[in-house]
């Protein structure tokens, strides 16, 4: 066992039993200087997913029993340990560990549990002596409602704005990089509707539990949300089995470490509004320095995943949505980190599509299966209610949706037995792009790409047809069937008509089904339901309505 690792469970448990205790003196290190050598060559061999895991099991939280999401959020709760002046909104349901996180785990964050007065947080006049945020470089306060006067409000804006302590221009050095995090827990009613649509927040102040001096742009715009609701409502502190992490010594000289770096600006090409910048920087700085170690030259894939979960972030307060899933390189990164739920590497992936709480894989050892795997806490919900679909579904019902297996007990992983690709894939990611370094080639004709490789004949007769028609070779929106090729309008009204059908066999409207929850055979014309979290299962349309829609579906061959 390498002496930089230390079972956090053990930590844990002597942490519970006696909270008095500090963790550097738990887990005390003889050689720390040789120990921290060990960890940075060991270090530098680890991938990406690996120092995420390892990263957060030295919190004293379970990685491996963390979504992709839950797992992106957690870093980013981190963040102000490695750059200085990022201040954090943390708000989520209770028990997620917040105050733990940063009261037990490392020296140079403190935790305020009740009201502070101004002057013991920035400057005492009457002492001539410094606040607390002059000797912490991370300052949490464990409820906001103890910053409910407006005077400390007032300094806590100028604090945000230009790092002062004190307003007066005699004291010299009075400047602070000192991040501000700030806990707490929304109301029953606003969790409800969080969970009832996490990702429409019109209706949603993500400030409401700050006091109404703090609900100005100027604090909104300094200070970033966690979509902490999207996380389960467990704080994954580990307890049951035996886990092992950095130990917190070495943890504590490594963020240290990355506090002096900076990651260059002109890395960071981004278009948003001014006053959203800072936070934007801090946030991919900050995940940069934790998880990579050369800043000067970052995977480019990497860094873009980055700009856009920050761009996404920082504009959370100001925006009626809230969804992650639409760019390709944040895709990725979803992806990869999914990946460790499986027993496939990422580099085996041969098709992948990313939704709003799912992602679905393919992968080489496995080509009749596509693996669905939650993203977020709703995802699993989504799985555990196709499960149940499938489970009471008929017979008939059953011959219309794809065939599925739950392989974790939890609901995180479902097995689609499918050789056949997904109808639309609008949010697919185009692998070639990240394992060739080739350009992007638009995929949303995967169903050509079968008959193409079976039939050497039918790759001649649409070379002749694209030659003699003039037409270029790009294929986007164009479906080849039967050797013709179809317009989008036609390829449209098929999409239409086979979604009529699903719907009237379900009795859903066909304007809820999206072309990615179908799975539709060319060769016979069979379609069925890859996605069917939103179907009612006890409706059930008569035989011979079926039977009658689907003659008028198979007429269009």
């Amino acid at each position: 066992m390498k002496s930089y690792l230390i079972n956090k469970k053990n930590t844990n448990e002597q942490l519970k039993y006696d909270k008095t205790l500090n963790i550097m003196d738990i887990e005390s290190l003889e050689d720390r200087e040789q120990a921290y050598v060990d960890f940075k060559n060991d270090w530098k061999e680890l991938s990406l997913v690996q120092r995420v895991d390892l990263l957060i099991s030295s919190l004293g939280k379970d990685s491996k029993k963390m979504l992709p999401i839950e797992k992106i959020i957690q870093l980013v709760s981190i963040i102000p340990f490695v750059e200085y002046s990022t201040h954090i909104s943390y708000t989520s349901p209770f028990s997620q560990g917040k105050t733990f996180q940063y009261s037990k785990i490392l020296p140079n964050s403190k935790v305020i549990s009740s009201g502070i007065t101004e002057a013991a947080l920035f400057y005492d006049k009457n002492k001539s002596k410094f606040g607390i945020l002059k000797d912490y470089d991370i300052v949490a306060f464990d409820d906001v409602q103890c910053l409910n006067n407006d005077t400390i409000a007032s300094s806590i804006y100028d604090f945000l704005s230009s790092g002062n302590l004190s307003r007066s221009n005699n004291v010299a050095n009075d400047t602070s990089r000192s991040s501000l995090v700030f806990l707490s827990n929304y109301t029953e009613e606003t969790q409800k509707k969080l969970e009832n649509n996490p990702y429409f927040l019109k209706e949603i102040n993500l400030f409401e539990p700050f006091s109404n001096s703090f609900q100005k742009e100027a604090f909104k715009s300094r200070v970033v949300v966690l979509p902490a609701y999207l996380m389960r409502d467990e704080n994954f502190i580990i307890s049951e089995e035996d886990v092992y992490g950095i130990n917190v010594n070495i943890l504590h000289e490594f963020f240290q470490e990355k506090l002096k770096e900076s990651l260059p600006l002109f890395k960071i090409e981004i278009s948003c509004k001014e006053r959203l910048k800072n936070n934007i920087y801090a946030i991919v700085s900050g995940l940069s320095k934790l998880l990579f170690d050369d800043l000067e030259n970052i995977p480019k894939k990497y860094l873009q995943a980055f700009i856009q979960f920050a761009q996404k972030l920082v504009e959370l307060p100001f925006e009626s949505n809230f969804k992650l899933y639409n760019k390709s390189e944040l895709n990725y990164l979803l992806i990869e980190l999914s990946s460790a739920l499986l027993k496939y590497s990422v580099e085996n992936v041969t098709e992948a599509y990313v939704y709003e709480d799912r992602c679905i894989l393919r992968f080489q050892e496995e080509k009749n299966i596509l693996y669905k795997i939650a993203l977020t806490k709703y995802g699993i919900n989504k799985n555990l209610r196709e499960v149940k679909n499938w489970q009471s579904a008929s017979s008939s019902q059953k011959s219309h949706l794809i065939e599925l297996e739950n392989i974790d007990k939890n609901g995180i992983i479902l097995k689609s037995h499918t050789e056949l690709p997904i109808l639309g894939d609008y949010k697919k990611i185009n692998l070639d792009s990240f394992y060739h370094n080739q350009d992007n080639i638009q995929t949303e004709i995967s169903e050509i790409k079968g008959e193409l490789k079976e039939c050497k004949e039918a790759l001649k007769d649409l070379a002749n047809i694209l030659k003699n028609l003039n037409i270029s070779y790009s294929l986007n929106n164009v479906v080849f069937k039967n050797k013709l090729l179809l317009s989008e309008e036609e390829y449209k009204d098929l999409k239409d008509e086979r979604k009529g059908y699903l719907g009237k066999l379900f009795d859903i409207y066909p304007q809820d089904i999206r072309n990615y929850d179908i799975i539709f055979n060319i060769k016979n014309n069979e379609i069925k339901f890859l996605n069917y979290d939103f179907i009612d299962i006890k409706k059930e349309t008569s035989l011979e309505d079926m039977i009658e829609y689907h003659e008028k579906v198979k007429s269009l061959k």
